[in-house]
């Protein structure tokens, strides 16, 4: 398993449909963004991740196994934002609120998250028919009174987790909200203050409300983090010499309580609990969790809709996360340097036997070796992040990089490389320091979904997997053959040219060369079928790519 651009086997085949940037969990391991990369990372190296799909396909997938249900709620049409980039789905933001109607066969891991952790058990005794009628009415009752949701979602929703909310999930990118592809068609679907119809998903059925982005402000704290093994995550993210606590839910909501509450009285004694009590890696800079603001992509929404009610200073409850059980502290605005880097990260499974290629000291011993080889050789910096992970770089402010990243990487001069590997969680990091004024700006946030007007097969071609682009490439002459009507012998050709392609993208190993020989095979196309001809073959390849990526059913088989 590579990083992004790297290869990848596909979810489902045979289709032609893109690997978006960001992941999709191919197993109930499951994944979830902690920090820039963090866990996400971590798993994609360790090859517990799936490239090979849209999110529609993943979910699609992963939802294979719930058990049919008699009576299914109305789904919206699939929405355009299926055709945009990953980038473009990261750059989106939404604010959305939700009330989960939970039923003896919903999933039992929680709501919305990728991770895996299991707070709320088997659903209620309730059938599928049953939670649906219960939804329907209540989905009823919030479309015409919507000023009823958070009330309604305080004491009927059995997501535990967004109760004390009113519901409110946060500021979620739209590629965040693609892993579950209804939801975003719900929402895309409605204007901000309107509640959605029922909406199914592999927890159950979802009445959604779409909010209207909040005030733009900005946000600092640090956290204390009480874990408990029912929340499994923390495990790749322990402080050093801390083992996963064996204590239950219940016991690590207790003590955190205990400790929220000391410090509401004394909340200057912050640092000093944190020290003591806190079982996150990022214990070692004092829980800082750096500056964020409120409408920007971010793997922190529930932390920060705790900060945003907090005043400065203020102390939080305890509120439950994948991590454990986190009480938040809420900080003044300081100013805080900024740092860049291109990065290679290795991954290491922290339970592994030594002995295992994904142990930490297995792969220790390959990220030294990367390491003494740039030393020799920076230039071949780019061809690693090619193999591993990552191409882009990577920037972040003090407080939100790469725990235990920063003693080593301050003291780098600009533009060169850390001697040796630098552990961050389960991750082992190499980085050369960049300026980050020297970095493109980032696209800008958008509020909104995107709708592009088309796919762009350049980028589909890039992030597919090579097997499917070939078997896609060979489909194709039997699919469009009809409608092109072309003589025996331009036909044979037609079909040979389509061969030459498939084999081609079979050996292919860098996406930047798939997109050049899709480009030249367009060129001999135009100059076989004549110019009409040819536009009217790039018509139905982009109806069909399209069809593929919007519609059920794979294309190609």
């Amino acid at each position: 398993m590579q990083g992004p651009g790297g290869e990848g086997e596909p979810h489902v085949e045979p289709s032609f449909v893109p690997r978006q940037a960001g992941w999709r969990a191919s197993t109930r391991k499951g994944t979830i963004l902690v920090g820039s990369l963090g866990a996400l990372t971590i798993l994609a190296l360790l090859g517990w991740l799936s490239y090979g799909t849209t999110p529609s396909r993943a979910v699609a997938a992963a939802s294979s196994t719930t058990a049919p249900r008699a009576v299914q709620p109305s789904p919206y049409p699939p929405g355009r934002w299926r055709l945009a980039s990953a980038r473009e789905l990261e750059r989106s933001m939404l604010w959305m609120s939700h009330v989960l109607i939970r039923h003896r066969e919903s999933e039992t891991q929680a709501p919305l998250t990728l991770a895996t952790w299991h707070p709320l058990g088997r659903g209620p005794e309730r059938s599928p028919e049953e939670a649906l009628a219960l939804a329907q009415r209540l989905a009823s009752e919030l479309s015409a009174h919507p000023e009823r949701f958070e009330r309604v979602a305080r004491e009927q929703s059995d997501d535990l987790r967004t109760r004390r909310f009113g519901g409110r999930l946060g500021a979620l990118s739209a590629f965040y909200i693609s892993q579950w592809p209804v939801l975003l068609d719900a929402l895309g679907a409605i204007p901000p203050g309107a509640v959605s119809t029922v909406v199914e998903t592999e927890f159950g059925f979802h009445i959604l409300r779409r909010e209207l982005p909040p005030a733009a402000t900005e946000l600092a704290g640090r956290r204390l983090v009480v874990g408990y093994e029912k929340a499994p995550w923390l495990g790749f993210s322990l402080r050093p010499g801390k083992a996963l606590p064996k204590r239950t839910r219940a016991d690590a909501e207790r003590i955190a309580r205990d400790l929220s509450t000391a410090l509401r009285r004394e909340p200057a004694r912050f640092d000093e609990f944190v020290r003591e009590h806190s079982e996150l890696s990022d214990a070692a800079r004092g829980g800082d969790l750096g500056v964020w603001s409120n409408r920007e992509p971010t793997s922190l929404p529930f932390e920060l809709m705790t900060l945003g009610a907090l005043d400065v200073g203020a102390v939080s409850e305890p509120i439950d996360t994948y991590l454990g059980f986190e009480i938040l502290i809420r900080d003044p605005i300081q100013p805080r340097q900024r740092y860049a880097a291109s990065v290679i990260r290795l991954a290491f499974d922290p339970n592994a036997p030594a002995a295992r290629a994904d142990s930490q000291r297995s792969v220790g011993q390959r990220a030294e070796s990367i390491a003494r080889k740039l030393q020799r050789d920076p230039h071949q910096l780019a061809r690693f992040q090619e193999n591993f992970c990552c191409r882009d770089p990577e920037h972040w402010s003090e407080g939100r990089e790469p725990v235990g990243a920063l003693p080593g990487f301050a003291e780098l001069a600009e533009g060169a490389i850390t001697v040796a590997p630098i552990v961050s969680d389960s991750t082992f990091l190499i980085a050369k320091r960049l300026n980050p004024e020297d970095l493109p700006a980032e696209a800008p946030i958008r509020f909104e979904l995107p709708n592009p007007a088309s796919a762009e097969l350049g980028r589909l071609v890039r992030t597919t997997e090579p097997g499917a682009l070939a078997r896609f490439c060979r489909a194709l002459p039997d699919a469009l053959k009809q409608n092109l009507a072309l003589p025996d012998d331009t036909l044979e050709r037609f079909v040979a040219l389509h061969e030459e392609l498939a084999n081609d993208f079979e050996k292919s190993t860098r996406p930047d060369a798939r997109e050049a020989l899709m480009a030249a095979a367009f060129t001999k196309l135009e100059q076989l079928l004549g110019r009409a001809s040819f536009t009217r073959y790039r018509d139905l390849l982009n109806a069909r790519v399209e069809a593929a990526i919007m519609g059920p059913g794979a294309v190609g088989g």
